[in-house]
């Protein structure tokens, strides 16, 4: 999703669709940038800003919480722009997401003080992991062999 900006003024919209005569209600989560949104395009969508998923009076949500303990914000303009794309693919998904579609979401969202690793690391904690690898060098390490494949 392309937002184009660093993310201050991010926010996500849950949306109705009805898709097909008879078909149940479907909702879309989608992040939009408020300065480019007409406020009349709103009307009846339910609209859920950075401070709307959690504060430290109420909680921190899972996703701001994650930024927070491995050090993904530092001066915090660009915080909500990721916490909200991020909030939205997790919404927006059954099963946990790759670290390829993580990147995905987040690409547009602009960070001038980190070279993207810290958030990046923060979000992958919501990332399906492909544990073979893992598995595979456990298991050699075990039996005192190489983990490398004979290829």
């Amino acid at each position: 999703m392309e937002l184009d900006n660093y993310g201050q003024s991010t926010f996500l919209i849950l949306e109705d669709i009805k898709i097909g005569d008879g078909a149940p209600q479907t909702i879309v989560h989608r992040v939009v940038n408020a300065c480019l949104a007409i406020l009349y395009s709103m009307e009846g969508m339910h609209v859920v800003t950075f401070e709307g998923l959690g504060d430290r009076r109420r909680g921190l949500h899972s996703v701001q919480e994650a930024l927070a303990t491995r050090h993904g914000s530092q001066c915090g303009f660009c915080t909500p722009g990721f916490v909200m794309s991020m909030y939205s693919l997790l919404r927006a998904t059954k099963d946990a997401s790759t670290t390829e579609e993580i990147e995905e979401a987040l690409a547009g969202n602009l960070c001038r003080c980190t070279d993207y690793r810290p958030i990046l690391d923060a979000f992958c904690v919501f990332a399906k992991t492909d544990l073979e690898p893992y598995i595979d060098e456990s298991f050699a390490a075990s039996n005192g062999l190489s983990s490398q494949k004979d290829g």
